[in-house]
């Protein structure tokens, strides 16, 4: 028996890998479901498709955040969340 697993999904552009992914868990739903996009970039255009099919998506803006340390916790942090 299969279980579903929940799926987080980062982006920073068109999002055309997250497009595949996200088409490819809709026609198998025994396999994951996307449960959040997130990006570095808030002008993402990826995030756009992941909202039109009702997926959550967050912002992480890594120019914003001083240290690498500071947004990997950030980016772990929203994942667990979810």
């Amino acid at each position: 028996m299969k279980s579903t697993k929940r799926i987080a999904i980062l982006i920073s552009g068109s999002g055309s890998n997250m497009r595949a992914l996200v088409e490819d868990m809709l026609n198998d739903n025994d396999y994951a479901e996307p449960v959040i996009v997130i990006s570095d970039r808030a002008e993402a255009k990826g995030l756009l498709y992941a909202k039109k099919m009702n997926i959550e998506t967050r912002i992480i803006d890594f120019k914003k955040i001083s240290e690498k340390n500071k947004f990997e916790k950030n980016l772990i942090e929203v994942i667990h969340n979810f």
